[in-house]
């Protein structure tokens, strides 16, 4: 009994820190509303984060009904920070942030790792530069390709990663850093950025698929991101959308990832073209016929895949992003309308598309609330 009620207050106070840090809350008044409790049990919580150095009372804007200015809450100066940290193909990022996500450090190192040593030096590098001149880090969260073991924080064997494989991440930054370590896909912890902070604020059923050199996606399912209990992450990359096409290196045929990854869409627009923009440069320049043709094959494939998506799941929202997030808004308003007039059921409620809020900085942000989740849920407190 004592265990469980030693558990509700845990959970209790992360939720009162979620409610502030996202903005959901700024007061105990509306704190007592929104979790149901009593003045007093919010006001004991309050003091005992205050007293920690989690939350500060603030003076909210004046109400002439009132007739005085009410207390506000704030997350305190004082409170942990958080490092998130972002692993791709080609490059690796680091951000330090408070525990509203504000971005108080960032880098960015573009490579191509030739093995585990020359990859992890170069995540210690970023770490060490967020670390520099803070004692206040509490934390570490990784958003990484897959396939990863999330629960083990393991960077299984991923595709295009000039064979590195077996890297027991967490492990490794445990032991540098004397700090926990939280690990996830790169496309789940952009959905849970999205869920916490972003466009994802209010909808409970979240699809995100992120499309970069191979094609992923993160899930929420209930406003929790989905779990397995095997560790591993959803693919829809390797969902396949013609069962005679060309074979992929995950042994299937016909893969959205074959016909979506950002180099083949380059090497297609370059080929049309005959420029060698980047993708973003290339997204602005969808009035040019040839682009404007790539697209509207691009979104022919990946409305069949995320049919098949809101039939299984029936998500309320749908979010692009790594470079999903330069897609010329008239091409994801054709990819919603596709989406909503081929999907099975529920045509009552439209399904919407919309471009992830951070752009490119959604996954690393990811990755640093896959550490202030842990706060969120009092895990940390």
């Amino acid at each position: 009994m004592n265990a469980d009620r030693e558990d509700m207050k845990k959970k209790n106070r992360g939720t009162v820190l979620k409610l502030i840090a996202t903005g959901r809350c700024s007061s105990r008044i509306e704190l007592s509303r929104e979790m149901h409790l009593t003045k007093t049990a919010i006001s004991k919580i309050v003091t005992e984060l205050m007293e920690n150095g989690y939350l500060i009372e603030t003076k909210k804007q004046e109400n002439a009904d009132l007739g005085r200015n009410p207390i506000g809450l704030g997350i305190a100066d004082t409170s942990p920070l958080v490092i998130g940290i972002l692993i791709m193909r080609d490059f690796c990022e680091a951000v330090l942030c408070n525990l509203k996500l504000e971005i108080l450090r960032s880098e960015k190192i573009s490579r191509g790792w030739k093995d585990q040593e020359e990859l992890m030096e170069t995540v210690y590098s970023l770490a060490d530069q967020m670390m520099l001149g803070t004692d206040r880090a509490g934390g570490i969260g990784v958003a990484c390709i897959g396939p990863l073991d999330s629960i083990e924080g393991v960077i299984e064997s991923p595709p295009y990663f000039n064979g590195i494989h077996d890297v027991p991440l967490a492990k490794l930054l445990e032991e540098r850093y004397h700090l926990p370590v939280f690990c996830d896909n790169d496309n789940q912890s952009a959905a849970l950025a999205e869920k916490l902070f972003g466009i994802g604020r209010g909808y409970q059923d979240i699809f995100l698929t992120g499309l970069s050199s191979g094609v992923g996606c993160g899930i929420i399912i209930g406003n929790e991101k989905y779990q397995s209990s095997s560790g591993y992450t959803p693919e829809i990359g390797h969902l396949s959308i013609d069962y005679q096409g060309e074979k992929c290196v995950c042994g299937n045929r016909g893969c959205l990832e074959l016909y979506l990854n950002s180099r083949t869409v380059l090497k297609r627009m370059r080929e049309a073209t005959g420029k060698f923009y980047d993708y973003k440069t290339f997204c602005e320049q969808w009035e040019n016929l040839e682009i404007g043709g790539i697209f509207e094959d691009l979104v022919e494939k990946l409305s069949s895949a995320l049919v098949s998506v809101v039939n299984i799941l029936n998500p309320d929202l749908i979010i692009l992003g790594h470079d999903g997030v330069w897609w010329p808004q008239r091409y994801v308003q054709q990819l919603e309308e596709l989406v909503n007039e081929r999907k099975f059921s529920n045509h009552q409620t439209r399904t919407q598309i919309v471009k992830a809020s951070y752009l490119d900085k959604t996954a690393v942000l990811g990755g640093a609330c896959n550490a202030i989740q842990q706060y969120f849920q009092g895990e940390l407190l």
